[in-house]
């Protein structure tokens, strides 16, 4: 094989892996977005910025960042759920925000559990944060520390569904065509709203979730 055949083959390989690679994220974006996947850059677990790695007991597989747009991510956040979360970031900032549209975008049962259980664990750690200069929030903090660590998972789920779906706050119309929902999120919200008669009716019927 000369230098051009392989040369060929080389680039043929490099394009059928971007199009793997987008075709990975497509459900999470809505089939609407195509991802540049130069936008990626994965560290060696060993060679990594100091923003990536171990921090307040936990391991920062992901990070979006803001001076080059770059997605920089260790070996074991270059999953499509990290990288869509991190890619989302170019648009919303809010990380609550961005947490409930890895609910709404799971693609399976282990992503949803993984997003029920961030999800829930971002609000154990701004209450935490938000304990230390006011003791009116600690019971709060205590509260969602003892559902995070000790619930069972059936019980963290109903929470993360009735906060979510009933927190009253919008997210913006643009955002949820461009990420819209998944199959998984439709069918929980869904058996939630047929077992709470509180629930608008639009919920129950399956219908497009816009309070959150």
């Amino acid at each position: 094989m000369d230098k051009k055949e392989r040369e060929r083959q080389r680039r043929m390989a490099e394009q059928l892996g971007d199009m793997e690679f987008q075709a990975e994220l497509a459900p999470y974006f809505n089939y609407r977005d195509v991802v540049d996947p130069k936008m990626v850059d994965v560290h060696g677990e060993d060679n990594f910025p100091e923003y990536l790695g171990p921090e307040g007991g936990g391991t920062v597989v992901g990070v979006r960042n803001t001076d080059t747009g770059m997605i920089e991510v260790l070996p074991k956040g270059a999953n499509a759920q990290t990288l869509a979360h991190e890619v989302r970031h170019g648009d919303i900032h809010d990380e609550q925000t961005n947490r409930m549209f890895d609910l709404m975008g799971a693609q399976d049962r282990d992503q949803w559990q993984q997003a029920v259980d961030q999800y829930i664990g971002f609000q154990v750690i701004s209450l935490m944060d938000a304990a230390e200069g006011n003791e009116k929030v600690k019971p709060r903090a205590d509260s969602m520390r003892e559902l995070f660590y000790y619930a069972p998972f059936e019980e963290r789920e109903r929470w993360v569904l009735e906060n979510v779906v009933k927190d009253g706050r919008y997210v913006d119309d643009k955002d949820m065509e461009r990420y819209g929902q998944g199959s998984i999120w439709k069918q929980k919200v869904a058996d939630y709203g047929n077992s709470k008669t509180t629930l608008p009716d639009n919920y129950s019927r399956g219908g497009r979730v816009k309070l959150i």
